[in-house]
């Protein structure tokens, strides 16, 4: 590098001026260009190479290095300093580094137009500071040497500090700047660059007023003086005079600088401003939150609370902030209180409690505040409602028993094969899983009285089940939930046994065993409640709405699952029923005496059948036909009868195409037989025939037709018979009863006692006799008289018969109780007959109880209603039943009870010419029911 010398002017300590001269680059232009620090070291090096040439004169003396060396290296001269600093230089020459680069040195010292260069080398750990001075005279170059070690030291820790500094300033997030007196900046970090928009180069050595000239006369300006004059540092606020946004300025006075340190806080600012709004509204949000939150302090003193807080607590914020807990709390709960932050305190973490007043549960979280030495110093409480949660989890977790339950009891449905295990498995899930006290299952019975059969039971008592004698009637023992529930179809709750009315019935037996509540489901197939599944629990009103509704979902479950074994059972029984039912069939294939044969119709182009091919035959077929299995199976019947085909093809040709089953009868010339024959149509496009051989049946028939004859002329006899009775009979009997009375009205003042006596018997036995002539002509009637049927109002005729029998027996206390009694088809009159004979019959057996009791009641059976008729009579001995309903058969003497034996046959016969029938229980000495049955429709 080609150096020149240059003499310039430093500013230094307050105005002190002094002349240095140096040695500076050429591409220096001037003073400007070189930094302070250069300028210090060409200030030094100045002074060094003055001091060197003092001391030339006097190189013995010289605490310093000097030599003299020639052009080629050589060493003429070392001065003692040099031979004791140096010891080696004089043995190594060019080769030691206080001779390095020596060629170019010579050169540049002989060609350049300056004789003199100072230059820098550093032997071992020393650094020196060289100054080389061509002697032309004698030729040889004298180096003047200064130790420079401490000084080298010294420039690179001051580089170091100088990177360091730079270092830190970059690094800091605030803009830095630095002013001196007249307000040229001497350093910008990055931050400040960044902020300013230029380089380092375009702003150091510039005035502030150069680089911000709206800082001249503006508030900048004079904060600026203002700490320049009085030393002490300012911090304001004022606009970027880049940008507009906020700055945050602290200025700091120096030895002829000023320091700046400046920050973008426009969005502090903003956010200070929302913070004071938030610190408002947290408040707000505090005395808003429906959580009571405390603030305490370690020792157990209210700091802070919300409006929340106070007003579960009931009292005044002047009565709460600022007392302790013992001042403010019941003395247990105090002591609880402190105990909780003592434990939050010792282990600087939260706690989380529940606790129970007044029926409230509350959920308390203590946090601790930790300050920046990592103690706690306050300790945070919030306190929060959660009954209602509670209540909740409860729900959720007896939801999750019945989803537990119901999931189970599935299970269960998809592998049970014996309806009672699987209902004894569902009422266990239900117990274990709900936690109930007990489960029973009943189903509903058709009865009169509407029973309710308890099928299983799980639980506490079973023996309890023993004393419910539950019904599904509308009385009191079916106004129960299990019921109430099979009644109307829907679940049915009882929530309190001990004050429900409708539990009255159970509730003694119940509240025993700790039963409380119950809920009954019932179990609906078909639209139809089958039965109820009941539930007891030992607390009142346990059962919600979801868990009502899952439990009916359970309930249905149940029910399929039983329908559906009971249906896998029927269907069991079916395929075992079809395949004896098969057998069956065969083993009637083969045996029946009636031919059978299957056929398959044989059709034209055209769709007309024109022919049928024998399929099977039975053997009967073989034996009424004379034709051989082998010899018909699978051949045409045009085949085997070609003469005869045409007819029966056309006549069961329709019956395939048709499905038109026929019945006729065909008399075999051939066999001279008459056959009956039925064809059908089993399956499209065949056709079986089934025959027998009647012709016994034709001669049967025939002989029946003349006997048929017969009866209607003995009938017609009999007819005659009975109006003879009726009038030729009668004539004799009025007679002999006439003049007997005569007899007695004329002489029977002068007749002993036994002669009027036997009188008397004589026209008595007329009187039966008459009787008996009238009964017996009734008892004919029933068989010829014609009947005109119409639904019969059952309850309004029993109760006229009823009355005309009362009247009959004024003197007797009797008593009748009728059910309501469902309507029958029958002719009114005879039916009204059946009535009196049967209500007159109990009302003669029972003239010796006191008070007479009859009941009529009814039920439905198979299409038919049953009348039942009950007394408190006699009775009679069931040994002699089939005399019950004969003519003129008689249980008991005349002198016992009057009677010609007719009534009972008279009603056996009305009763079959109505398609029913009529039948009697009896039990001597204990009264008798009669029965007897009409059509429903």
């Amino acid at each position: 590098m080609g150096m020149k010398k240059t003499e310039y002017k430093s500013n230094k300590n307050a105005g002190i001026h002094r002349w240095a001269k140096s040695v500076m680059p050429k591409s220096a232009e001037n003073i400007a260009d070189i930094s302070p620090v250069e300028i210090e070291k060409l200030i030094e090096i100045t002074e060094a190479e003055a001091e060197m040439k003092r001391l030339a004169s006097f190189p013995r003396l010289n605490p310093n290095p000097i030599a003299e060396v020639d052009l080629m290296g050589q060493i003429h001269y070392l001065n003692p300093a040099a031979e004791r600093l140096l010891p080696d230089l004089r043995k190594r020459g060019r080769e030691h580094p206080w001779l390095s680069d020596w060629e170019s040195l010579v050169l540049n010292l002989s060609d350049g137009e300056e004789k003199v260069t100072v230059r820098e080398v550093k032997a071992d750990v020393l650094w020196w500071q060289q100054s080389l001075h061509l002697v032309e005279e004698i030729g040889q170059i004298r180096i003047y040497g200064m130790d420079i070690t401490k000084r080298k030291q010294f420039d690179e820790d001051l580089r170091e500090s100088q990177c360091r500094l730079e270092m830190v300033l970059d690094s800091i997030a605030d803009g830095f700047y630095a002013l001196d007196r007249e307000w040229h900046f001497t350093h910008v970090n990055d931050t400040a660059l960044r902020h300013i928009g230029k380089t380092r180069k375009e702003i150091l050595g510039r005035t502030l007023f150069d680089i911000f000239p709206a800082a001249r006369g503006s508030i900048i300006e004079n904060e600026y003086r203002g700490v320049m004059e009085s030393g002490k540092p300012r911090h304001f606020e004022n606009p970027s005079l880049v940008t507009g946004r906020t700055l945050e300025i602290h200025v700091y006075p120096g030895k002829d600088i000023l320091t700046i340190l400046f920050r973008d806080v426009t969005e502090q600012n903003r956010m200070a401003a929302a913070l004071s709004n938030s610190e408002a509204t947290l408040r707000g949000i505090l005395d808003a939150s429906k959580e009571s939150i405390w603030l305490f302090s370690p020792d157990g003193f209210v700091i802070m609370c919300n409006e929340t807080a106070l007003l579960r607590f009931g009292k005044s914020a002047d009565n709460v902030i600022g007392k302790h807990f013992n001042e403010i709390l019941s003395a247990e709960l105090a002591e609880s209180r402190l105990a909780r932050l003592k434990e939050v305190i010792q282990s600087a973490q939260p706690i989380e409690f529940e606790d129970e007043r007044g029926g409230v549960i509350f959920l308390n979280n203590f946090y601790p505040v930790i300050n920046t030495d990592g103690h706690v110093y306050s300790i945070a409480c919030f306190s929060r409602d959660i009954t209602d949660r509670k209540q909740a989890e409860m729900e959720m977790k007896r939801l999750n028993r019945t989803l537990r339950a119901l999931s189970k009891s599935t299970q269960a449905m998809l592998r049970a094969t014996d309806e009672r295990i699987y209902m004894e498995e569902v009422c266990r899930i239900i117990l274990e899983d709900c936690g109930h006290a007990m489960v029973w299952i009943g189903f509903a019975e058709g009865d009169a009285k509407k029973s309710v059969r308890p099928m299983v039971c799980t639980g506490f008592d079973e023996s309890y089940l023993e004393t419910v004698n539950v019904t599904w009637a509308d009385t009191d023992r079916g106004r129960g939930p299990t019921g109430t529930a099979i009644r109307t179809g829907k679940p049915s709750m009882c929530r309190n046994m001990l004050t429900d009315p409708a539990f009255t019935p159970w509730r003694e037996e119940a509240l025993k065993r700790g039963y409380a509540s119950s809920l009954a489901l019932p179990m609906i197939s078909d639209g139809k409640a089958i039965g109820a599944l009941t539930i007891y629990s030992r607390e009142p009103d346990p059962f919600t709405k979801d868990e009502i509704h899952l439990l009916m979902e359970l309930a249905g479950d149940l029910t399929y699952g039983i329908m559906a074994i009971r249906l896998r059972s029927a269907h069991a029984e079916a395929e075992a029923a079809l395949h004896e039912s098969e057998e069956r069939y065969h083993s009637l294939f083969e045996s029946m005496t009636e031919g059978f044969a299957l056929h398959e119709i044989i059709y034209d182009e055209r769709g007309v059948p024109c022919d049928y091919r024998f399929l099977d035959i039975n053997p009967k077929f073989e034996e009424l036909t004379g034709l051989k299995r082998e010899d018909v199976i699978g051949r045409l019947v045009t085949e085997i009868l070609p003469d005869e085909a045409p007819k029966w093809v056309e006549l069961y040709g329709d019956v395939a195409l048709t499905g038109k089953s026929i019945h006729f009868d065909n008399y075999s010339p051939v066999l001279g037989r008459q056959y009956e024959v039925f064809a059908y149509r089993p399956a499209p496009g065949r056709f079986a025939t089934i025959f027998m051989d009647i012709t016994e049946r034709k001669r049967m028939e025939k002989a029946l037709s003349e006997r048929t004859v017969q009866l209607e002329n003995a009938n017609k006899e009999l007819e005659s018979f009975s109006y003879s009775v009726s009038h030729d009979l009668r004539a004799p009997l009025r007679t002999i009863d006439g003049f007997s009375r005569m007899f007695l009205k004329k002489y029977g003042d002068n007749l002993g006692e036994d002669a009027a006596r036997m009188i008397n018997i004589v026209r008595n036995n007329t009187e039966k006799m008459g009787g008996l002539i009238n009964d017996l002509l009734s008892f004919s009637r029933m068989i010829s008289n014609s009947m005109s049927i119409s639904e019969i109002d059952m309850d309004k005729l029993v109760r006229e018969v009823w009355d005309e029998i009362q009247a009959l027996h004024q003197e007797r206390e009797l008593e009748i109780k009728l059910t309501k009694l469902l309507p029958g088809f029958g002719d009114r009159a005879l039916i009204r007959q059946v009535l009196f004979n049967l209500l007159s019959n109990a009302a003669k057996f029972t003239k010796n109880r006191k008070p007479s009791i009859i009941e009529m009641s009814c039920y439905s059976e198979n299409g038919n209603v049953v009348y039942c008729l009950k007394d408190n009579g006699v009775g009679f001995d069931m040994a002699y039943y089939d005399k019950l309903f004969g003519v003129f058969q008689r249980l008991h003497s005349n002198e016992e009870y009057e009677g010609t034996g007719v009534g009972l046959a008279i009603v056996q016969r009305v009763v079959q010419r109505h398609g029913g029938r009529v039948w009697a229980e009896g039990n001597v000495g204990k009264g008798a029911v009669f029965y007897f049955t009409l059509p429903q429709k």
